[in-house]
């Protein structure tokens, strides 16, 4: 029976990589370990990041809005740098989201909702403290703040519509 003596090497492998695994190569483990958090799950690993990207992003804005007669104007600059780039990283949440929906992943729209009617409020109330208010001015903050809640309001609306039943 030749099948008797493929299984007691192959035993035998097995024994020698797993002796081999133990210890010695604790970096390789951390190394495969790391692999299958961001490889084998990138999709949800992107959705992470751009979530708290974004949200970071709008706290910003509202304090630079709020509290820009005390900030540096380099957190200022900053905020106002990340403008573009941060509607790149919506339009590529709005992708990421579709493949987890799409891979049979809980994806929440009202999550989606709640963040464009966020900028939409900020967009208000910053446009009656400017419009009414002696404190805020149209300055280069308050574009940023147009600019950005236009932007998440037709993304999310361009969502809706694409899901509408034709």
């Amino acid at each position: 029976m030749a099948w008797w003596t493929d299984i007691m090497f192959l035993k035998r492998r097995f024994e020698e990589i797993k002796s081999q695994e133990n210890g010695s190569n604790l970096f390789v483990r951390f190394m495969r370990a790391l692999r299958g958090i961001f490889y084998d799950n990138f999709v949800d690993t992107l959705h992470h990041a751009l979530v708290v990207a974004t949200y970071t992003y709008f706290a910003g804005n509202i304090t630079i809005f709020f509290f820009q007669d005390s900030l540096s104007r380099n957190f200022i600059f900053i905020v106002e740098a990340f403008s573009e780039p941060y509607l790149g990283a919506l339009g590529i949440y709005i992708v990421v989201n579709e493949i987890r929906r799409r891979r049979g992943k809980n994806v929440h729209p009202h999550f989606s909702t709640a963040f464009a009617a966020s900028w939409m409020i900020l967009l208000v109330v910053s446009t009656v403290l400017v419009y009414f208010g002696d404190t805020y001015h149209f300055n280069t903050v308050y574009r940023t703040i147009i600019t950005n809640s236009f932007a998440a309001f037709i993304i999310r609306l361009g969502v809706l519509l694409g899901r509408a039943p034709l």
